[in-house]
């Protein structure tokens, strides 16, 4: 990770990069290293979640039904045209869509963090793709490990086979950059 964290920081700023990967497979970590060290600011998939009444299915699928999609995609292509995005992040206190709005301005790296960062659609944005591996053999106790909240049956029978569907797209081999992540030994750069 720390080499991938110097690849990174040696293009400079003024910079999109997604960085996708597995449930629990280190995207966060990164992330948290890149805005502490570049003082990068991050678009998180997580900030789009629907409260759950407003899921558009219950059924696993891609794109997420359980995600606002296309406000994600829109903050992508925002900041990639114009420098600058705004949106309001799921509360995941309140399991309700905040008032408040994250303001995202390309003035330093943007990072896009999630499950399907590496989607098609949006590769033509980043100036940098990022794929963090990780052995999904470890993936159930990970997420007991971490908690599933209230949400332990959807994680089973929505979250987790959308994630696979997903996966089918073969996002790894669209990234540009392969990080080790959980599970996984030192990668090459």
């Amino acid at each position: 990770m720390d080499e991938a964290i110097r690849r990174v920081l040696s293009h400079g700023s003024d910079r999109l990069i997604a960085i996708d990967g597995l449930p629990c497979a280190g995207k966060s970590t990164l992330v948290d290293r890149l805005e502490a060290l570049a003082g990068a600011q991050c678009i998180y998939l997580d900030d789009f979640v629907l409260p759950r009444g407003d899921w558009r299915s219950e059924a696993a699928g891609f794109p997420f039904g359980y995600i606002r999609y296309d406000e994600f995609a829109q903050a992508i292509a925002e900041v990639a045209a114009n420098g600058s995005t705004r949106y309001r992040p799921f509360d995941w206190a309140t399991g309700k869509v905040g008032a408040e709005f994250k303001e995202i301005t390309r003035s330093a790296q943007v990072i896009v963090e999630g499950v399907s960062a590496l989607n098609p659609e949006f590769c033509t944005h980043y100036d940098e793709k990022v794929f963090v591996e990780s052995d999904p053999a470890t993936l159930p106790s990970a997420l007991a490990e971490r908690g599933y909240g209230p949400w332990e049956e959807e994680w089973q029978t929505i979250f987790l086979p959308s994630v696979e569907i997903y996966m089918q797209t073969r996002p790894r081999d669209r990234a540009e950059l392969l990080v080790a992540g959980r599970g996984i030994g030192a990668h090459p750069s």
